[in-house]
């Protein structure tokens, strides 16, 4: 039967961090994996996937302008076959950035953004998403909590930028879709060790009790699904008003997640996989299950979505 956006059931993907174009090891061959990772998703036959960001480890190179543009041609080869399947909806990664200037142009034009911004609205029959840019800007962060960090790793979503008012007046609309998500690179929900690392502008921060700027703004529009990675690890975190799950397919994990969790964590692995969800409209219940490499079940849920402020 051939799938249709209006079906009972809908079924999504979310991947990030694949960073295609790391140099093999003695220990493994990253695209390799990646490879294998994509060839599993598509067998899932999903309706779409949601990619939340670093598709190649970019801005960090020398020699960035040659070693990114095989990257790319590296990514196409491997994510394309995915692509001519279901959507892809793409939100950026700090490592999307390219020199000069930390650009975002390379990347939109790589995941069909070309000459748009890198944020937006999209919809799949039950299902609203939008993706965000979280990347951080100079001039958008306090100096004093950037810390010792690169400014290109750090994530933020200060207020008063175009992002945010875009933001503020799409949430505010009434919205028609059963399930609402919101997928962007960086986490809000995470361990405290790394909060110099994210702006206090999107971090929840449990050491000042402060939420952000972006949470309150989720809660208010009863976002059901705040997708995110960064971390390379899977990490599921269940506010009582928010579902963020985490997601990971490159296995260079951020030292010291797992030992100082956020309040809110109920599941985590270190191993690289993807989340699957589906929807189904008759039960008008979610369900998400968090899938390493090797086809075992990480982590399993279910959730009823919170609906609209403005729906009856």
């Amino acid at each position: 039967m051939a799938r249709s956006a209006r079906r009972s059931i809908t079924r999504w993907i979310h991947v990030t961090d694949l960073q295609v174009g790391q140099v093999p090891s003695d220990v493994d061959d990253h695209d390799a994996q990646v490879e294998e990772l994509i060839a599993r998703v598509r067998a899932e036959k999903p309706d779409f996937v949601i990619n939340t960001g670093d598709n190649t480890p970019g801005a960090v190179d020398d020699d960035e302008r040659r070693f990114i543009a095989q990257c790319w041609r590296d990514f196409h080869r491997i994510v394309d076959p995915l692509a001519s399947e279901c959507p892809i909806f793409h939100a950026p990664g700090n490592h999307d950035q390219s020199r000069p200037g930390r650009s975002l142009d390379l990347y939109c034009r790589h995941v069909g953004r070309a000459g748009k911004r890198a944020y937006y609205a999209a919809n799949f029959g039950d299902i609203s998403m939008v993706m965000l840019d979280l990347l951080m800007r100079v001039g958008e962060y306090n100096a004093r909590e950037v810390g010792t960090c690169r400014v290109m790793h750090h994530g933020a979503f200060p207020p008063g930028t175009a992002q945010h008012r875009w933001l503020r007046r799409h949430l505010s609309r009434p919205r028609q879709a059963r399930v609402s998500i919101v997928a962007g690179h960086w986490p809000i929900f995470m361990s405290k060790y790394v909060y110099h690392a994210t702006d206090s502008s999107l971090r929840h921060d449990e050491l000042t009790g402060q939420s952000g700027v972006l949470l309150p703004m989720l809660i208010e529009a009863r976002t059901d699904l705040y997708l995110c990675g960064h971390h390379h690890v899977y990490e599921r975190s269940r506010h009582p008003q928010l579902m963020q799950v985490m997601t990971g397919a490159d296995k260079i994990a951020w030292p010291g997640l797992m030992k100082r969790a956020n309040r809110f964590r109920v599941a985590s692995d270190y191993r690289i996989g993807y989340t699957r969800f589906a929807f189904d409209r008759q039960s008008n219940l979610i369900r998400g299950e968090a899938v390493a490499l090797d086809g075992e079940i990480m982590d399993a849920w279910t959730q009823k979505p919170r609906g609209s402020k403005n729906r009856g």
